[in-house]
C-alpha cells in the first residue's frame, strides 16, 4: 500500500520538488518565446513545470509551503496554459485562491500561449464575475495579450470594460499597447475611424503621451484634444506642446502661452522649453532671455533646466537661480541638484549650500524631482 502511494504522479511530483533546491541552476541565458525573453530553463525549472503538470494542486501547496522558491513565471505558464484549455473556470479560481507570489505573472504568460484560445469564454466569465484586485489584473493580461495578437478585434473588447474610476487603468494601458506594440501608430487613423465615443479619447490620449511623429502634423492633434473630458486635457495638451516642439519649437511656445487655463499654460510651455533646451539649448536661451521677468519666463526657464540638468547640470543650477517665483525656484534647482549629485556629489552640497536656501526648501531640493 505504501509503495503503491510512494509511486503515485503526485507523490514522485512533491518528493522531486523537495529536492528542487539541488539541482544546477541555468545558464543565466534568455531567448525569445511568444513575445516574451525568457530564460532558459534550468533543471529545477523543469522539475517545477513536470510537477505542475502532473499535479497542480499539490505544486500550488508546495509552493505555498516553500514560499523561498521563487515562481519562474514560464515554468508555470505551460501547465497553466493547458489547464486553462481543460477548464478555465476552475484554473483561474486556483489562481485566485493560490495565494503563490508570482502566479498573476505566470498567467499572463499562460494567456499569451495555450490559454490565449479561451480568450472569448475568459471575457465572459470575467464580466460576471464581482470586480477585484484579481479579475482587472486576469483581464488585464488578457487585453494586453488580444491587442499584441488581434489589434483589429482589440477595439472591441477594449469597449467592454466599464468605463469607471477603477477600471479606467486597464482601458488606458489597453490603448497604450494598441498603439506601441508592432502595428505602433501607422494603423492610427483606422482605429480612430473604427473607434466607439467611449474609445476615441482613450486613443487620443495614448497617442499623445508616446508618439513623436504627432508633431508634425501638431495643429491637427490640437483640435483632437477638445474631444477629451476637461479633467484630461491638460496632460495631453503638455505632451503634444512636448512632440510639437521637437519639430517647431516657436510654434510650440506660442500655443502654449495661448493656453486659456493657467495650469495647462505653465504645463505646456514647460513641456515646449524642455524639448526645446535639449535639442537647441542656445536658441531656446536667447528666447527666454528675450522674455520680459515674471511668471512666463520663470516656467520656460525651469522647462531649460529640466531639459539639461543631465547634461549640463551647471548651466542648469546657474539658470535655476534667476528664477523669480518661489515654486518654479525650487522646482528647478530640484532638478539641476539631481544633475549635479550624479556627477559630484560634493560640487552639489557646496552649491546648495551657498544657494542659502531656507531649510524646508533645500530639503525639497535634495529630494528626487518628480517624474
Amino acid at each position: 500500500m505504501d509503495r503503491a502511494k510512494s509511486s503515485s504522479p503526485a507523490a514522485s511530483s512533491g518528493a522531486a520538488l523537495d529536492h528542487i533546491e539541488i539541482v544546477p541552476p541555468s545558464s543565466g541565458e534568455h531567448f525569445p518565446q511568444n513575445g516574451y525573453w525568457v530564460s532558459e530553463s534550468d533543471v529545477g525549472s523543469q522539475v517545477l513545470s513536470e510537477a505542475a503538470s502532473r499535479d497542480w494542486d499539490g505544486t500550488l501547496r508546495w509552493l505555498r509551503e516553500h514560499p523561498e522558491n521563487a515562481v519562474n513565471f514560464h515554468s508555470l505558464g505551460g501547465a497553466l496554459g493547458k489547464r486553462l484549455t481543460a477548464d478555465f473556470t476552475a484554473t483561474l479560481r486556483s489562481v485566485a485562491n493560490s495565494d503563490v507570489p508570482g502566479l498573476n505573472d505566470a498567467l499572463r504568460y499562460a494567456l499569451s500561449i495555450d490559454g490565449y484560445e479561451q480568450r472569448d469564454r475568459i471575457s465572459f466569465w470575467l464580466d460576471q464575475q464581482p470586480a477585484s484586485d484579481f479579475t482587472r489584473s486576469v483581464r488585464g493580461s488578457l487585453l494586453e495579450a488580444i491587442t499584441d495578437k488581434a489589434p483589429d478585434t482589440a477595439l472591441d473588447y477594449l469597449d467592454r470594460v466599464p468605463d469607471l474610476p477603477e477600471d479606467r487603468k486597464l482601458i488606458e494601458d489597453g490603448s497604450r499597447n494598441l498603439l506601441n506594440g508592432r502595428n505602433a501608430m501607422n494603423r492610427f487613423e483606422d482605429f480612430l475611424a473604427n473607434a466607439s465615443p467611449k474609445m476615441r479619447p482613450y486613443l487620443i490620449e495614448a497617442a499623445l503621451s508616446g508618439y513623436e511623429g504627432i508633431g508634425a502634423d501638431a495643429p491637427r492633434w490640437a483640435d483632437r484634444i477638445a474631444e477629451l473630458p476637461a479633467d484630461r486635457q491638460g496632460k495631453a495638451i503638455a505632451g503634444l506642446a512636448r512632440t510639437w516642439a521637437g519639430a517647431d519649437p516657436q510654434a510650440a511656445i506660442q500655443w502654449a502661452l495661448a493656453q486659456p487655463d493657467p495650469a495647462n499654460r505653465d504645463a505646456a510651455l514647460n513641456a515646449s522649453a524642455k524639448t526645446w533646451a535639449a535639442g537647441d539649448l542656445r536658441e531656446a536661451a536667447a528666447w527666454i532671455n528675450a522674455q520680459p521677468v515674471g511668471i512666463n519666463r520663470d516656467v520656460a526657464t525651469r522647462g531649460l533646466v529640466a531639459g539639461i540638468a543631465h547634461s549640463q547640470p551647471e548651466s542648469a543650477w546657474t539658470w535655476a537661480l534667476s528664477i523669480q517665483t518661489p515654486a518654479q525656484k525650487v522646482g528647478a534647482l530640484q532638478s539641476a541638484y539631481a544633475g549635479l549629485r550624479n556627477k559630484d556629489f560634493g560640487m552639489a552640497e557646496q552649491l546648495l549650500q551657498s544657494a542659502h536656501l531656507p531649510p524646508a526648501d533645500a530639503k525639497t531640493v535634495r529630494q528626487p524631482p518628480p517624474r
